[in-house]
């Protein structure tokens, strides 16, 4: 029986107690690890209570390591969140500093916008057009350091056309002496809307970086298209510059989003 072909389960599975007892040292250990290791036992009337055992234990340890897989994924996508969240707080830190700095740099400067490229009332230098402004606003005393046109013109001169009846206006950069002829001008800006048509088109505003002001325009083109929405037709709509947030009644809708310079 020593020379005893035990290459399959079957052959095991074939022994009488009586060549079990003949079998030599290897042969039974062979036999004994595969009746108790037997992973292809006849199932026709239904899975064996060992192969259920081992089906089972095999789905715990599957489930155990999926689950400590998933504990660890939360944590690590919670630990993203927290640092993506001090991120954010630390970049708008950042940015208001740079902000500050801006406003600073700035805190004399104006912009303002639809002056005529030509003459404007007798006025034919960018600088004579702002005195004129200034005088319309009734703040001809103020004194002006610097005036300034932002952007090309064409090679013949004129100023590119962006479309539309009326001729493109470059803005005017102004700087005055100090923030409290800026405030002053600001604070009568308004007396342009009661003058006549030429008047009526020109917006005096602090100057900021251009990355600020380009978000403060999507804001404000936010704010009109909520307004203009069929479901918003009744509901406060506005913007609060301040906290330059887009409101619908009381809720957020838009918020300013925060940029780098």
């Amino acid at each position: 029986m020593a020379d005893k072909d035990l290459s399959a389960s079957e052959d095991v599975r074939r022994l009488t107690p009586a060549e079990l007892r003949k079998l030599n040292k290897d042969q039974l250990q062979f036999a004994l690890r595969t009746l108790i290791n037997e992973t292809t036992e006849d199932t026709s009337a239904g899975p064996t209570v060992v192969q259920m055992g081992r089906i089972e234990a095999k789905l715990d340890e599957f489930l155990t390591k999926w689950n400590k897989e998933k504990e660890a994924m939360q944590k690590e996508i919670k630990e993203l969140r927290r640092d993506k969240d001090k991120m954010t707080v630390a970049l708008g830190q950042h940015q208001k500093m740079l902000e500050a700095i801006e406003a600073e740099r700035r805190a004399a400067n104006l912009i303002i916008t639809g002056v005529p490229e030509d003459n404007m009332g007798g006025a034919t230098t960018d600088r004579a057009k702002v005195n004129l402004v200034l005088a319309t606003m009734g703040q001809s005393g103020v004194p002006v350091k610097s005036v300034e046109r932002l952007g090309n013109q064409r090679q013949d001169g004129r100023a590119p056309a962006a479309g539309g009846s009326r001729p493109y206006r470059r803005p005017i950069k102004v700087v005055l002496a100090n923030t409290d002829d800026r405030k002053t001008v600001l604070e009568n800006a308004h007396q342009l809307k009661t003058k006549d048509a030429v008047f009526r088109s020109i917006y005096v505003k602090k100057d900021v970086h251009p990355i600020v002001r380009k978000e403060l325009d999507r804001l404000r083109d936010a704010t009109k298209r909520e307004k203009e929405r069929p479901e918003n037709q009744g509901k406060n709509v506005r913007y609060d510059y301040r906290e330059r947030k887009v409101y619908v009644d009381d809720v957020v809708v838009d918020s300013y989003q925060v940029t780098s310079f």
